[in-house]
């Protein structure tokens, strides 16, 4: 399953919050590249269990970390049965919203 099979269309309406509007605690990007960095690890020597098919919840301000399966959907768009070029199909603008 990719973002799009859980959150569908996500072109249009009103976009939420940037980086820089809503605020980011500096060291959670870190924290969580570490967990993503771990995970890649895993993969490439085929060990442990990894994370796969999960969307990992992360409240820090009860320090709980939960899991939420996710399933992969066939006419998704990105990664469904007839999956399209999202990049040729879409005109994405490029955005620094994290300075």
């Amino acid at each position: 399953s990719c973002y799009r099979c859980v959150f569908g269309d996500i072109t249009g309406g009103d976009p939420s919050m940037s980086c820089s509007q809503a605020g980011v605690i500096g060291f959670v990007p870190g924290v969580l590249g570490c967990l993503e960095a771990n995970e890649a690890i895993k993969s490439i020597l085929g060990i442990g269990e990894l994370i796969t098919n999960k969307i990992m919840y992360v409240d820090l301000l009860r320090n709980n970390f939960d899991f939420i399966e996710v399933y992969r959907d066939n006419n998704c768009i990105a990664c469904g049965d007839n999956a399209k070029d999202l990049v040729e199909i879409f005109n994405y603008e490029e955005e620094n919203v994290c300075d």
